[in-house]
């Protein structure tokens, strides 16, 4: 059956990047199909409030429709793996039979929707996922990776078992005394989404070209010359400036890619 909005949402896990969020907004508001978007804000202590006023700005410039949750206090894990994960619990309990993952850094293409709809169409996938990591398939071929990916509910339902105190106090212990196989490259969100797609035999489907881009890049106030200052308006508009001439050793993630 083929995705839309009507049997999908959008979930969007943030944090401290509203600048960054804004610029997934602008591309998501501009895709051909959209379903409902939620935003999930995680939880950062003290700095809360200033983190919810700003993607609230964020989402009324951008994105007006969007729904806006704010985690409660939790367990710390690298990398955002709590409120990722539980923004995908947040849109499985909506009931809807897909459930986009767009992280606050990734930019998708105008068909990204579209596309993910014909890749689930074509073939019994559990998840589809936006773009292959050259480095990640060289060793491990067609697995689950994120961000930018759409998973379908029976594998959520799968995974969402796994959330508890045990796996987020120690998601690689967790991971090796749970599953019967060895961790795939991660023990974080898309560590324990691919060795429960294992577990199901499940398969994960890609587009021939990437349909999304992975941003990745935190680091402005820590190198000058990439520095990002001034109001959130200005921070975003300063955002699309600084990737555009950002070092490849100054990235944050390997998989950067630009805004294009």
């Amino acid at each position: 059956m083929l995705v839309t909005p009507r049997n999908s949402v959008v979930v969007m896990p943030t944090a401290y990047r509203p600048e960054i969020l804004a610029h997934a907004l602008m591309k998501l508001s501009a895709a051909h199909e959209r379903p409902e978007v939620h935003i999930y804000l995680d939880h950062l202590g003290a700095l809360g409030s200033q983190r919810l006023e700003e993607v609230a700005y964020v989402r009324d410039t951008y994105l007006p429709e969007a729904l806006i949750f704010q985690a409660k206090e939790h367990i710390q894990v690298s990398s955002g793996t709590w409120n990722i994960l539980h923004a995908m619990k947040g849109g499985y309990d909506t009931g809807a039979e897909y459930v986009f993952l767009v992280e606050e850094d990734v930019m998708m293409r105008p068909d990204f929707m579209v596309r993910h709809s014909q890749l689930h169409e074509s073939a019994d996938y559990l998840a589809t996922c936006g773009r292959r990591i050259p480095s990640f398939f060289k060793r491990y071929g067609d697995l689950y990776t994120n961000p930018g990916s759409c998973l379908r509910r029976d594998l959520l339902a799968a995974v969402i078992p796994h959330l508890n105190d045990r796996y987020f106090q120690n998601t690689g212990g967790y991971i090796t005394e749970t599953f019967k196989h060895p961790p795939y490259n991660s023990s974080l969100d898309d560590g324990l989404i691919r060795m429960v797609v294992r577990e199901l035999g499940g398969q994960c489907g890609y587009p021939d070209e990437p349909i999304c881009a992975h941003q990745g890049f935190d680091y402005y106030d820590e190198i000058d010359i990439y520095s990002n200052r001034g109001t959130l308006a200005e921070k975003i508009a300063g955002f699309e400036r600084i990737t555009s001439r950002i070092k490849p050793g100054d990235r944050y993630a390997r998989d950067f890619e630009f805004l294009s």
